[in-house]
């Protein structure tokens, strides 16, 4: 299973935002001016380390990219709009990220296909931003419309699909049985989505794919659609799960999970049901707005695993997440003041144990056996991942060897001598870096003049035990620290270098 979850890529400066809530607006705007209404209510939400970031600046994603990898996040949705006859808006940190290659982030996109409107336009199924930010009314037509969404006919597909084939023919665009998985976010507005589909299917064939996976959000019907995504915003319930007795309207956030988990108990193969981290539309609706109560990273890993486990029965490859960084409606795994890294360690706890979710015996037995697959299956890949970094390294002419001198790292132990502790010490050859002794649970003796220690011997002073064995890294590190002093450190670590630390 893998997460993937939804990427808002409202914090940069654009003109249009410029023009319609006033100069300099990001979502940061709305998120630093928000204010609670109700006693104990959230507000405002302050990133982790003041970190209100730039989505244009190219260390943004990188520092993104890092904590995906620690917390297995393994990729991201774009929000894409496309309105009538063409015109997009938003669109340069996903174009930026297809420039960067060096930047290994996974991606596809959903369309967000709604129009764009001020809060005094009448129009159904429309968004409105910023309904707070309403300094002159500039920048809409007579009606409201910021920015209409429109669909047009062939000629107006064929344009959009060619300017989406780039990104679908990038190797980390995600696909499914080949295709390129792409969201259509209200796939009932469009009249024209089967013959729209039709169209792009035969292009993507002409193009070298067999065809485009096309998932439709909160459809009623697949149509031409390869599935479904039922997605929970918080404001999209029956009347009776809201309360107004906090002067704005709440819903209980194991209420909301419930539900989701309901859905997915009564849904068939070829759908996706989608999670949810919290919701809170107040920074840019006021009163107006929608607030979960109750929102707690332990509610979130319990019904989260759940979840993973009924995607999995359904057939999903995916469990998307809502969301990475739409701050302004409190849908965020990003770290904050508040919770730091708990919603990022909780989904990474919740995949690795999610298979223990089981109702019966026979399932019981499934899952372990399961479980036991899908861990090798995750330590090969991890050791996949390091190795690959590695060698970007050493391309890089930047030696690990090097990376410990400039830390102030002399003599080391490591834990570990299989693939990766042996890799290490024929790295250090040569090198200032003294290996004194090795730790290995499985063998002791010596290996090519070192030292190999069981775990119940005395460790000499060194200045790190550096840990090979990095799929068990947590665990072997609680246990060292239990018997020596000495820091342990990950190889992970070292060679990701710069890696984000909760």
């Amino acid at each position: 299973m893998k997460i993937v979850s939804m990427y808002l890529p409202q914090f940069y400066e654009s003109e249009e935002n410029n023009e319609w809530w006033g100069k300099g607006y990001t979502d940061w705007v709305a998120v630093k001016r928000a204010m609670p209404i109700f006693k104990g209510h959230n507000q405002p939400r302050e990133p982790l380390g003041d970190r209100y970031y730039n989505l244009l600046e190219k260390e943004t994603l990188i520092w993104q990219l890092k904590l995906m990898k620690k917390y297995n996040i393994y990729g991201q949705c774009f929000y894409h709009y496309w309105f009538k006859n063409g015109k997009r808006i938003l669109d340069k940190p996903a174009e930026n990220l297809l420039k960067w290659k060096d930047i290994h982030m996974p991606f596809c996109f959903s369309w967000a296909n709604e129009s764009w409107v001020r809060s005094w336009s009448a129009i159904v199924d429309s968004n409105v931003w910023a309904q707070k930010f309403e300094p002159s009314k500039t920048g809409a037509e007579g009606n409201g419309v910021l920015l209409e969404q429109g669909y047009g006919g062939k000629s107006a597909w064929k344009q959009h699909f060619d300017y989406l084939l780039p990104f679908f023919k990038d190797e980390r665009y995600i696909k499914i049985h080949g295709k390129p998985v792409f969201m259509f976010y209200r796939s009932d507005n469009i009249p024209c989505l089967t013959e729209m589909i039709d169209c792009w299917n035969q292009w993507g064939k002409d193009s070298g794919f067999p065809g485009i996976y096309c998932i439709g959000g909160n459809a009623s019907s697949k149509r031409a659609l390869d599935a479904v995504y039922f997605h929970a915003t918080g404001s999209m319930f029956p009347p009776n799960y809201y309360k107004t007795d906090k002067s704005v309207r709440t819903i209980s956030y194991e209420e909301v999970w419930k539900y989701i988990i309901a859905q997915g108990k009564m849904s068939e193969k070829g759908t996706y049901i989608g999670g949810i981290v919290d919701f809170d539309t107040t920074p840019r609706k006021g009163k107006n707005g929608v607030v979960i109560t109750g929102c707690d990273s332990s509610i979130y890993e319990k019904y989260l695993k759940k979840l993973l486990n009924i995607n999995e029965k359904l057939g999903s490859e995916i469990t998307f997440i809502n969301a990475w960084n739409e701050w302004g409606e409190g849908m965020y795994l990003e770290p904050d003041k508040k919770n730091s890294f708990a919603f990022l360690s909780a989904t990474k706890r919740a995949l690795e144990t999610y298979v223990d979710e089981y109702e019966d015996d026979e399932e019981k037995d499934s899952a372990e056996l399961l479980k036991f697959y899908k861990n090798r299956m995750e330590q090969y890949k991890k050791n996949w991942l390091i190795l690959d970094q590695w060698l970007r390294r050493n391309e890089q002419k930047r030696p690990i060897a090097g990376t410990l001198s400039r830390m102030g790292v002399h003599i080391i132990a490591i834990y570990g001598m299989g693939i990766l502790g042996q890799h290490l010490r024929a790295a250090l050859e040569g090198s200032d870096i003294v290996v004194k002794y090795a730790i290995d649970s499985r063998k002791q003796g010596n290996i090519k003049e070192i030292p190999v220690l069981g775990l119940d011997d005395e460790f000499p002073e060194v200045d790190v035990i550096i840990v090979s064995v990095v799929f068990e890294f947590d665990n072997i590190a609680k246990d060292l620290k239990k018997r020596t002093h000495i820091p342990v450190w990950s190889l992970e670590e070292i060679l990701f270098e710069e890696e984000v630390a909760d």
